[in-house]
């Protein structure tokens, strides 16, 4: 028997500017991380051992790689931590900002214009304690950094697609 099941991941930032109505999209691939491997495994048998509670935005200047242990962001920007939109995780996502498919689990953290205002965004985890995480489902580095002021919204969405052998 040669059956495998493959995560992949795919991270898509949606900036919006709110008095032009101009998005910029910004996509990347992430690892779903150890504990995310587990995670996914537990759910699928209905007995997660930890729960996700949102996301840490980070700045990475060295760019650095993403690792299968990791636990959060290489470098944390304060006041970046958010909790995971309402109604996600879910499949066939209704947001037309992003992919949608019965196998694909979007989840989706959306930032208000007073809220993550930093000059250099550059990776994302989504976590199991937004303050002190201590596990990740997921870590991803853009391959170019932006800033989002308050003219602007952002939206972040993490997709993990299931994929069979």
């Amino acid at each position: 028997m040669n059956d495998k099941m493959l995560l992949a991941g795919e991270v898509v930032a949606v900036l919006e500017n709110r008095i032009t109505n101009k998005k910029r999209f910004f996509a990347t691939r992430n690892l779903i991380t150890t504990d995310g491997d587990t995670y996914y495994a537990e759910a699928s048998m209905g007995s997660e051992s930890w729960s996700v509670a949102g996301m840490r935005l980070g700045w990475d200047p060295a760019s650095a790689d993403v690792a299968k242990a990791d636990t959060d962001v290489n470098s944390y920007l304060a006041g970046t931590q958010q909790a995971i939109d309402a109604g996600y995780p879910m499949t066939d996502d209704t947001d037309g900002d992003n992919v949608s498919s019965n196998d694909i689990v979007s989840w989706r953290v959306s930032y208000g214009s007073s809220a993550a205002n930093v000059t250099s965004i550059s990776e994302i985890a989504i976590v199991d304690n937004i303050t002190s995480p201590t596990k990740a489902l997921c870590h991803a580095v853009f391959a170019t950094a932006f800033a989002k002021t308050s003219d602007d919204t952002l939206k972040v969405f993490v997709n993990h697609e299931f994929l069979g052998s």
